[in-house]
């Protein structure tokens, strides 16, 4: 989406009345749907959510129903939620909680290890920057004391090598980084009746 606009709220036809709501955090996109026949928002999967906003080349936007700012209002309301709880999934929370145990059992020949072992777990928390496949290398991290440690400073180096010592800091002072940010708010309307009674 490197060409759209910033923030993007539009309505189109469709066969249910509901309203989408994207969230960027950090490097992550979170989803957030509000059916109108129900009582609150929920979230939804990315991939999911993309099949109820897709619409063909040809399709004219349409004015917003009644409901749309008040729904899309309370959407915003409780968007610090989706950094920590409702929406990290379970290998994030796996990941989390081993490093979480590793730091508080972390030996004390290996406190060199600590301040990146901490940028990660800051990471995880609060910005969400890694890939899945470098989450689940942390979700599977173990403190072996065989060989002194040699699998678990072969991982941590590796990490370190391919993300860098201070890879967090640009991030960190970056306002951005942390605070959710609406990008894309799609209203679907279930009949152009409803539509013309909107306006």
């Amino acid at each position: 989406m490197p060409n759209c606009p910033p923030r993007i709220k539009s309505a189109k036809i469709y066969h249910e009345n509901n309203l989408f709501v994207f969230v960027r955090k950090g490097r992550s996109i979170f989803v957030r749907v509000k059916n109108y026949d129900k009582q609150g928002p929920e979230d939804l999967p990315f991939e999911k959510a993309i099949e109820h906003i897709k619409c063909e080349s040809h399709e004219k936007r349409v004015l917003f129903s009644n409901k749309f700012w008040d729904n899309y209002n309370e959407i915003r309301k409780n968007l610090e939620t989706l950094s920590e709880s409702e929406k990290e999934n379970r290998t994030w929370q796996e990941a989390k909680n081993n490093i979480a145990t590793i730091l508080e059992n972390l030996p004390e020949e290996l406190n060199s290890y600590r301040p990146f072992l901490e940028t990660l777990r800051e990471d995880i928390i609060n910005y969400r920057t890694l890939s899945d496949y470098t989450i689940r290398r942390i979700r599977n991290l173990q403190l072996d004391d065989n060989n002194q440690y040699k699998e678990f400073k072969k991982v941590v180096d590796n990490l370190r090598k391919d993300l860098g010592e201070n890879y967090l800091k640009p991030i960190r002072e970056s306002e951005q980084a942390i605070k959710p940010e609406v990008i894309i708010a799609i209203e679907n309307i279930k009949s152009a009746y409803e539509q013309e009674m909107s306006q």
